[in-house]
């Protein structure tokens, strides 16, 4: 058993001092937390209705590689609490795969089953402790926050009623970033909360300790190297395009950070989100090729039944003219 505490010690001490590095405010996010899909599982969308497992990564998105030796490590203690809310509006704690070392999330399983089919909402909160982040010389303490969409649905499940994209709870997760409805209908969150499409612009709203945050920047970043800022409206919205060139991405990692200089408070919070290209767009030549060989294609075979049924429709009558005519004729 002491062994087993002083490897979770040693552990919890490897990813305080790999987030304790030089991290920059808002302007330019730096060390961070976020969760990302488990290599092996499908990772192309936000909400397959499978089982998922989740690993949390650290460190300055992207990562070049996402092998053992760089995945991001954490035991469960009382500074790091991981939660989950269901489509129901229930709040629970969730627990991590018992024979990993690294923190991973396996849902739905034993540990976290899914009883309502809808959104599921993951979160996770690390407390480094206290340290001066921001190099002016007065330590704060330091909160990392990431939270992850899933949509999870079984045959025979019943659908949640009360789904969210905001925890709206400061005890577990003081500062949040979340996707708002983007058709202009209230703040409903999209039933494809888990996606963003390209090209398209996004409303993001963040909230600190329940209340919109104003004027403060966010950060949209991507795996290619794309990014973008900017700064909250006065009911802690802002609008985003989520990649606004042509080239293609398959997810978006949304940022923010707040210093509460009153509580000497420092947090930092992520929010990965899910790119849809929005087609013709972001082809590449080949699959232009094939899009346009299969649509021509399509057409074509359109084009030769309409005229296989003219004529068909075309001889029919002539034979009916001749039919008359002939009974006339006798």
């Amino acid at each position: 058993m002491n062994r087993k505490n002083e490897r979770s010690k040693a552990i919890y001490m490897l990813i305080v001092i790999m987030l304790a590095g030089p991290v920059a405010l808002a302007a330019e996010p730096g060390n961070m937390i976020w969760w990302d899909v488990k290599s092996g599982n499908a990772d192309t969308t936000a909400s397959l209705e499978m089982s998922k497992s989740l690993t949390l990564r650290c460190g300055k998105f992207p990562r070049a590689e996402l092998d053992e030796n760089n995945i991001s490590k954490l035991h469960t203690s009382n500074n790091t609490r991981i939660w989950i809310r269901d489509p129901d509006g229930i709040i629970s704690e969730a627990n991590l795969s018992p024979e990993k070392e690294t923190v991973v999330l396996d849902f739905p399983t034993e540990l976290n089953p899914a009883k309502s089919n809808g959104h599921y909402l993951v979160g996770i909160h690390v407390n480094a402790g206290v340290m001066d982040i921001d190099s002016d010389g007065t330590g704060e303490t330091v909160h990392y926050y990431a939270k992850y969409l899933i949509y999870h649905r079984t045959d025979g499940g019943i659908q949640g009623d009360k789904p969210d994209v905001f925890f709206k709870d400061p005890d577990k997760i003081a500062l949040e970033i979340g996707p708002l409805n983007t058709h202009g209908v209230g703040e409903i969150p999209s039933m494809e909360a888990g996606y963003q499409e390209a090209l398209k612009e996004h409303k993001i709203k963040v909230l600190y300790k329940g209340q919109p945050l104003a004027n403060v920047e966010v950060a949209v970043l991507t795996k290619g190297g794309w990014e973008k800022r900017k700064k909250t409206d006065s009911d802690g919205i802002v609008s985003i395009t989520p990649v606004e060139n042509q080239r293609k991405e398959t997810k978006s990692l949304y940022v923010v950070t707040h210093k509460d200089l009153l509580a000497g408070q420092y947090y930092c919070s992520s929010l990965m989100m899910y790119v849809l290209k929005p087609p013709p767009a972001w082809m590449s030549k080949a699959e232009g090729f094939v899009f346009w060989a299969v649509g021509c294609t399509d057409l074509f075979v359109v084009y030769v039944g309409w005229r296989i049924h003219r004529r068909k429709k075309r001889d029919r009558k002539t034979m009916l003219k001749f039919e008359r005519h002939k009974i006339r004729k006798d």
